[in-house]
């Protein structure tokens, strides 16, 4: 799976998008991304099909920056993500330090009234950095359990948006899960060859079966199958 994804962005754009979309949108998105680093063209291609919906975009701190932001806006689309520590796109000035308060719950947010971006800094056991251009700089509610005791916490609306969103993405995750172990299994179980003596049907046993569904998963998407 790591050689295909490496093999995939190392081709280039005519190649994987090939049978995909139309020759007018292809170079519609090589114009677009002619100018944008490789991170941000790999991401302007998977929310090709979403121009103009208006969608919020949620990444991790590996695709994550303000410019990317600013050019899914050029696309009718917006986003949210969280930044590296290290990330030399994240606003100084929002940053929480080592030498400020640590305690869980503690924040910083700063706006580019500009640019339409908000910028937090966020304690939750780490310090937690996300910039968005879909949320205001307004806060929430969001509860940890500590030992044995459920206790409340505010925190950046952005950052809770984000969970929400990350958790609909766990849900939909287990859900295609489930489904491809029930189609998997009746499939396996009219094979006369995962029978035991009895006619009984035997589970084939993984060490990891999220880890190979998700291997398999990507197998089909990449083989169209």
């Amino acid at each position: 799976m790591v050689l295909g994804f490496k093999l995939h962005c190392s081709s280039e754009l005519a190649e994987r998008l090939t049978n995909v979309i139309s020759a007018v949108e292809m170079e519609r998105i090589s114009a677009i991304t002619k100018k944008s680093s490789d991170i941000r063209t790999h991401v302007f291609e998977v929310t090709s099909m979403l121009k103009g919906s208006r969608r919020i975009v949620n990444t991790d701190n590996f695709y994550t920056s303000c410019l990317l932001l600013e050019s899914l806006r050029t696309l009718g689309l917006y986003g949210r993500g969280t930044v590296r520590s290290s990330s030399k796109h994240f606003p100084c000035y929002a940053m929480l330090t080592d030498n400020d308060a640590r305690e869980r719950g503690c924040m910083r947010q700063e706006v580019c009234i500009d640019k339409h971006i908000v910028a937090t800094s966020w304690v939750d056991g780490s310090i937690v950095k996300v910039i968005s251009n879909a949320d205001d700089s307004g806060t929430a509610t969001v509860y940890r359990r500590i030992k044995q005791e459920r206790i409340k916490f505010v925190a950046p609306k952005c950052k809770w948006h984000m969970m929400e969103a990350l958790a609909m993405v766990g849900i939909a995750h287990c859900n295609a899960y489930v489904c491809h172990r029930l189609v998997l299994n009746e499939q396996l179980s009219c094979d006369e060859e995962n029978l035991d003596n009895g006619g009984n049907y035997v589970a084939l046993n993984t060490r990891d079966k999220q880890r190979s569904f998700v291997a398999v998963l990507a197998r089909e998407t990449f083989d169209e199958t």
